[in-house]
């Protein structure tokens, strides 16, 4: 085995030394788009509800957009064709309030999700050049996207002048697996560096998700606190008299279940999206 994998190394080294024209650096930054998936619904859900029901102001809503940041080292085999491997992170957190009241009671509420991706991703390109100057680059390939959930809410009450909280979070990291494909226009400022406008699209997505969690509340109606590390996310269709149906979202060990909840499952995460960017290629 150990000879074989000599064999392979010492061949892989010969084929880059006898075709290898240049290595670079590709450095990136900007925007970056993903879809949400179940947590997206599960936010609309509780928000068309609160609609339905009160005279809310505000709004909850998924934070779709974020920013983005990436670094690819590129192993060039021929001048057109190369090997990149990469690492990036890009992350999206949007903090939204409602506040409503029913009789006497009044409520205000936070819900702040927040998710931090971390992409390792490897692609080929292939550059097709435009001009002396301008080159097309092409890329695919595949990534494993390391990814941290987090999900803070409050509640705050006041029910004739006595005012009480609950407040909530949770934190899990999972791994899910993607692919990937972009095209970028490179413009040479020099024989080693060169600028360019990146649009890249994905397709992936993160289930499975289980963490820590924190619950509390005080004031003058109601004081405890308890945490574990237990609890999943699990997205369900909350059915109403009327047939009225409101995607929604809880985090709690068991799978949701009753006469008012269908197609109970664990929520999925759905990073697909793109990212469009500008960033630096320097040969080296």
């Amino acid at each position: 085995m150990k000879k074989s994998v000599t064999l392979v190394f010492v061949l892989f080294a010969a084929a880059s030394l006898g075709f290898a024209q240049k290595f670079s650096i590709k450095l990136t930054g900007g925007l970056n788009y993903a879809g949400g998936g179940d947590f997206s619904s599960g936010l609309q859900g509780q928000m068309d509800y609160l609609k339905a029901e009160y005279n809310v102001t505000g709004a909850y809503r998924f934070p779709n957009l974020g920013i983005n940041a990436s670094g690819e080292f590129i192993f060039h085999f021929t001048p057109n064709i190369g090997l990149g491997l990469g690492v990036g992170y890009f992350q999206h957190v949007k903090e939204g309030k409602v506040a409503y009241d029913f009789s006497f009671v009044k409520v205000e509420e936070m819900i702040k999700p927040k998710t931090s991706v971390i992409p390792i991703t490897a692609n080929i390109h292939y550059l097709l050049p435009v001009s002396s100057k301008i080159n097309l680059d092409f890329s695919a390939g595949g990534g494993a996207y390391f990814t941290t959930l987090n999900w803070d809410y409050r509640s705050d009450v006041d029910i004739i002048g006595l005012k009480s909280y609950d407040q909530s979070t949770f934190k899990s990291t999972k791994t899910g697996f993607g692919l990937q494909a972009g095209v970028g226009l490179e413009y040479a400022l020099s024989a080693k560096i060169a600028i360019g406008l990146n649009i890249v699209g994905r397709c992936a997505q993160v289930s499975g998700f289980k963490g820590a969690w924190t619950d509390s509340g005080g004031g003058d109606l109601w004081s405890y606190s308890d945490s574990g590390s237990d609890r999943l996310p699990w997205y369900y269709d909350w059915k109403l008299p009327g047939g009225h149906s409101y995607p929604q979202i809880v985090f709690q060990e068991d799978q949701p279940a009753g006469s008012t909840v269908a197609n109970a499952r664990l929520a999925k995460l759905i990073l697909s999206g793109f990212s469009v960017t500008i960033g630096l290629k320097i040969d080296l």
